[in-house]
């Protein structure tokens, strides 16, 4: 296409998101008291900075070049825009049964896991599952590696896998995760006071969870 170009935006840096963001919406104090909670929620990404502004904008949250229209509740607990929302649901439904649930089991570790032990617990063989996540990672960029351990893309992307496990599924998982852990560190043997303080801790969420 002669008439247009793509260029590949980077993450932003917390001052740049929020000067973006003070620009879209049109005022320095919607910016300054949200500027952090969007930093958070946009992980950096442009296109996602653009379209929190979008929402305020369109829902009538924000006069232009004034003070935000909002109960103060809003601060703490303001939803998604519906566009985002769509953009993850559509990358996710891309993946294949057995991509998606490979990400379902490393979302029940949270933003950042271990893919070793995610592998192991998804019990087709540790090969065979880091193998899986290097693939997601090349071909869907739905996951990052960082050292030994992985990111998902953005904690909507981990946030949506996991918010739409079905619970006992989601217990289940939690379940094979603790199971790997226990083997890993010799729990039955250590008991819980012998392990490492974020280990110890680690096991009985998973453990609760399941």
């Amino acid at each position: 296409y002669g008439h247009c170009m793509r260029l590949l935006l980077p993450r932003l840096e917390e001052n740049a998101v929020v000067s973006l963001f003070g620009d879209a919406i049109r005022s320095e104090t919607v910016a300054s008291l949200l500027g952090k909670s969007i930093v958070q929620a946009s992980d950096g990404n442009p296109y996602f900075v653009l379209e929190f502004a979008r929402m305020l904008r369109d829902e009538g949250l924000v006069r232009a070049g004034g003070s935000p229209d909002w109960p103060k509740a809003f601060l703490e607990d303001y939803k998604l825009p519906s566009s985002l929302q769509s953009l993850v649901q559509a990358r996710l439904a891309a993946l294949s049964h057995e991509d998606r649930a490979i990400l379902e089991l490393a979302s029940c570790c949270g933003y950042e896991f271990d893919p070793g032990l995610v592998a192991q617990a998804a019990g087709s063989g540790v090969m065979a599952g880091l193998r899986s996540l290097a693939m997601i990672e090349r071909r869907d960029r739905l996951v990052h590696s960082v050292g030994r351990r992985c990111v998902f893309d953005h904690h909507l992307v981990q946030g949506t896998l996991y918010r739409e496990l079905a619970p006992q599924l989601r217990e289940a998982y939690h379940a094979a995760i603790a199971e790997v852990l226990e083997q890993r560190e010799r729990t039955p043997e250590k008991g819980l006071p012998g392990l490492p303080g974020t280990v110890a801790w680690e096991l009985c969420e998973h453990l609760l969870k399941a």
